[in-house]
C-alpha cells in the first residue's frame, strides 16, 4: 500500500508551465506504485506543447499490478490537456482491460473522468491525493487543498469487488466518481467487466460508527453499490468509498471507522458531496471519502 500527496502548480500560461503539472502527476503515479507501460506514442514531457481548448496535448498508459492482475487486468489512460480555455489545465483518465500497445485501450471499461479540470486561468495549487493498494485491490484519487480557485474539486474510487472478508475478488470492480460538488455517480462492473448500463446513485446505511472519530460525528456509511438492473440487483461489497456528514470533516482530513467487513480502516476526504438519500436528488448531506490504506 503506497499513499501520495503530490503538490500540483495547476497554471497553463505557456508549454512550460503545462510540462511543470503534467510531470509533477506523473512522478506521483510513479510514486504511488503503478507501471507505466511500454505503448508507443506517450507524451514526451521535454518537447509537448499546450493543447487547443477541450483537447488533450498527450496521453500515458498506467497498469495495476495487483494480485489479479492475470485475470482481470485494469488499465489507466491519463489524458494531459486543456479544459474550455487552453491556459486552463485538465486531466482525464480512462479505464480499460488492456492496451493495443500503441496507446488505444481494450475492453474499455469507462472514459472521460475529469480528475483535473480548471473553470477559470488562475494561478492556482492544490494536493492530488493517490492511494494505491496491490493486496487489496484498489486505487483511489482526490484533489483537495485548492488554492485560488482553479480546478474543481474531483474524486475517483476504482475498488475490486470483495468477498465477505473484505478480500479482493476478480468478479468486478465499483468505480465511483465526482468532479464537482452536489454530484457523484458510480458504476458496478460484473464478472463480464459490461457495465451493467445504470448510474446508481449512492446506498449509503445507518451509522456504524457514531462518534468514532475526532470530529465525534455521526457517520453516513457503508456504500455497497448495485448490480443488474438497479433496482433488483444482486449488492455488491466494496470498502473504497463511502460517505461522512458533510459538517463533520474537512477536505483532506482522515478518520477511522469499521466496516461491514468487522475491520478498522482510513478514509481521507474529498471536497466533493452527494447525498444521503438513494431515491433523492444530489444534495449537500454528504461529503465523499475515499480509502486511504
Amino acid at each position: 500500500m503506497t499513499k501520495v500527496t503530490a503538490g500540483l502548480t495547476l497554471t497553463q500560461s505557456s508549454d512550460a508551465a503545462f510540462r511543470v503539472w503534467g510531470l509533477q502527476v506523473n512522478a506521483a503515479l510513479a510514486a504511488a506504485g503503478l507501471t507505466q507501460t511500454s505503448d508507443t506514442g506517450q507524451i514526451n514531457w521535454t518537447t509537448v506543447t499546450r493543447a487547443a481548448a477541450n483537447t488533450d496535448a498527450g496521453y500515458e498508459i498506467w497498469r495495476w499490478n495487483d494480485t489479479h492482475h492475470a485475470t482481470r487486468p485494469i488499465f489507466l489512460k491519463m489524458r494531459y490537456g486543456s479544459a474550455s480555455e487552453n491556459d486552463r489545465p485538465r486531466m482525464w483518465i480512462d479505464i480499460g482491460e488492456g492496451s493495443n500497445g500503441s496507446g488505444s485501450l481494450t475492453g474499455a471499461i469507462r472514459t472521460d473522468f475529469r480528475i483535473i479540470d480548471a473553470q477559470n486561468s488562475n494561478v492556482s495549487t492544490a494536493d492530488l491525493n493517490i492511494c494505491y493498494n496491490a493486496t487489496i485491490g484498489y486505487l483511489g484519487f482526490a484533489l483537495t487543498n485548492i488554492v485560488n480557485a482553479g480546478p474543481q474539486p474531483s474524486m475517483l474510487s476504482i475498488d475490486r469487488l470483495k468477498d465477505a472478508t473484505g478480500a479482493a475478488t476478480n468478479r468486478g470492480a465499483a468505480v465511483a466518481y465526482s468532479n464537482q460538488q452536489g454530484s457523484c455517480n458510480y458504476w458496478t462492473f460484473a464478472s463480464a467487466w459490461a457495465a451493467d448500463g445504470t448510474n446508481h446513485l449512492p446506498l449509503f446505511w445507518p451509522s456504524q460508527a457514531a462518534g468514532a472519530a475526532s470530529a465525534g460525528g455521526t457517520f453516513i456509511s457503508g456504500l455497497t453499490p448495485l448490480t443488474g438492473n438497479g433496482t433488483h440487483g444482486v449488492l455488491e461489497k466494496t470498502l473504497g468509498f463511502c460517505g461522512v456528514g458533510w459538517s463533520d470533516f474537512s477536505a483532506g482530513e482522515q478518520f477511522d471507522i469499521t466496516r461491514w467487513d468487522g475491520n478498522i480502516h482510513r478514509y481521507l476526504c474529498a471536497n466533493t458531496y452527494g447525498s444521503s438519500n438513494p431515491t433523492s436528488n444530489m444534495n449537500a448531506h454528504c461529503r465523499h471519502a475515499i480509502l486511504w490504506e
